[in-house]
C-alpha cells in the first residue's frame, strides 16, 4: 500500500487456509482488515504485515468459529522496521470453539522501533453466560440468543454479506 493510500477489506470464508501478505510501503498508508472464518476442518490463517514507512496504520481483526474436530490456527505477524516510526499496529484475534478441535492464536508483534503504538489480543472460548442471560432476559430463547451472538461475532454487516456470500449465512443458520 503506497503513500496516503487506505485499504479496507472484509474477508469471509469457510474451511479455507490463507497466507496474506501486506506491505505498507508509503507514509500514511493504512489497512483495516476484517477476517471471519467458519471452520470445520484443518486450516491456517497466516497474516504478515510489514510497516516499512513512517506514520502507517494497520488494524487486523480476525474472528473464527471452530466446529467439529478440525484445527484452526491464526498466525499473525505484523512487523515495524527499524526506520519506521509513529506507526500504529493493532490486532484483535478471537476464536469461538464449538467443537472438539484444537484452536491456536499466535498474536505476534515484531517491533524494531521504540516510537510505535501497538497492541494485540487473543481470546479462545465461547460466549459468556452474562451475554446470553442478558439477551434471554429480553425474551429471547437461549438458542436465538446464541445465534444472534454468533452471527454478530462473524458478520457485522449481514445485509452486505448476504449479497456476496449467502452460503456463509446458511451455514450459520444450521449451528
Amino acid at each position: 500500500i503506497e503513500e496516503d493510500a487506505s485499504l479496507i477489506v472484509h474477508h469471509y470464508t469457510m474451511n479455507s487456509s490463507f497466507d496474506i501478505q501486506v506491505l505498507l510501503s508509503g507514509e500514511n498508508a493504512s489497512i483495516d482488515y476484517f477476517y471471519s472464518i467458519l471452520n470445520e476442518q484443518d486450516h491456517t490463517l497466516s497474516f504478515d504485515i510489514v510497516d516499512e514507512a513512517s506514520n502507517t496504520s494497520s488494524r487486523i481483526v480476525n474472528h473464527g468459529v471452530a466446529i467439529g474436530d478440525g484445527t484452526l490456527l491464526f498466525d499473525i505477524n505484523p512487523s515495524v522496521l527499524k526506520d519506521s516510526e509513529l506507526c500504529c499496529c493493532n490486532q484483535e484475534n478471537s476464536i469461538i470453539n464449538l467443537g472438539e478441535g484444537e484452536v491456536t492464536i499466535c498474536p505476534n508483534l515484531l517491533i524494531d522501533h521504540y516510537n510505535v503504538s501497538s497492541s494485540h489480543s487473543a481470546y479462545i472460548g465461547t460466549f459468556s453466560e452474562e451475554l446470553l442471560f442478558y439477551l434471554m432476559s429480553r425474551g429471547l430463547s437461549r438458542e436465538v440468543s446464541f445465534a444472534l451472538l454468533l452471527q454478530h461475532f462473524l458478520v457485522k454487516d449481514v445485509e452486505k454479506l448476504s449479497e456476496v456470500f449467502p452460503q456463509f449465512l446458511e451455514k450459520l443458520k444450521d449451528l
